[in-house]
């Protein structure tokens, strides 16, 4: 059986002047580095936030955890069999 699980990951962002986030990249913690060639949708969730995020051929979202003790934190949900 397949579970989701999360995975925290460095995200290279811009953020503008006025505080929206864009992320650019996303690097596993293997050290894979994912391109974002766009974002489309923002969403609040009850953790945080939600990015749904083009990468090469593929939409998949990213997280950001606003609720650890150390600050934001972003991760995205991977696959673990």
């Amino acid at each position: 059986m397949t579970q989701r699980v999360r995975t925290y990951v460095d995200v290279l962002m811009y953020v503008s002047s006025g505080g929206t986030e864009t992320p650019k990249a996303i690097i596993m913690p293997d050290g894979r580095v994912y391109e974002v060639k766009s974002t489309s949708t923002r969403e609040k969730t009850p953790d945080g936030m939600a990015m749904t995020v083009q990468i090469g051929d593929r939409t998949t979202k990213i997280y950001k955890d606003s609720t650890g003790w150390n600050g934001a934190r972003w991760y995205v949900m991977m696959r673990q069999t």
